[in-house]
């Protein structure tokens, strides 16, 4: 019962600063009597729920526009967006002080120019190097060495937010 007439009390007092309502008091002397009259403004109130009314649909329609947008948007294929890539391998074998070459392909998005980012993992003493696509290239080589020393590992090859992973194992 609270809740309700804190409510009803808000909404009166809404109603008071938006102008829907007005009070006018007034002091008959002669008869020892006070008229208070409460005025409702039913044109302000029409026009203004009409402009509330006008203005929620039209937050409801640019918010199902947006929807609509993000959907279709999410729904496009990922070769539209970015290229995938992958490797001729997922792993090779090297005796120490030497190197191999792994083929990199992309496929699909734009085929800009790019440079792969190429990561040995921390104790392998792996170096690697290459990995640069020119515009319109499908394909580069990532080249891989072992030093004397070097330990297995893995070297991850990055680009445009994906990675993909090449096993190295070192022989002994």
């Amino acid at each position: 019962m609270r809740t309700s007439t804190l409510l009803v009390v808000v909404l009166v007092i809404a109603a008071f600063c938006v102008g829907w309502l007005a009070v006018k008091a007034t002091n008959d002397k002669v008869n020892d009597k006070s008229n208070i009259e409460i005025t409702v403004d039913k044109g302000k109130v029409k026009r203004d729920t009409s402009d509330l009314t006008e203005k929620a649909k039209d937050i409801g329609e640019k918010i199902k526009q947006d929807a609509k947008d993000l959907v279709a948007k999410s729904n496009e294929p990922l070769d539209s967006v970015q290229s995938r890539l992958s490797l001729d391998r997922t792993s090779i074998d090297l005796l120490p002080e030497s190197q191999a070459d792994v083929t990199v392909m992309r496929t699909g998005g734009e085929l800009k120019a790019l440079q792969l980012g190429l990561t040995a993992s921390a104790d392998s003493n792996l170096f690697t190097s290459g990995g640069a696509f020119n515009a319109g290239d499908t394909s580069t080589r990532v080249t891989v060495k072992a030093p004397k020393g070097a330990r297995n590992g893995k070297i991850a090859i990055t680009a445009e937010g994906q990675t993909v992973t090449l096993d190295v194992i070192v022989k002994r």
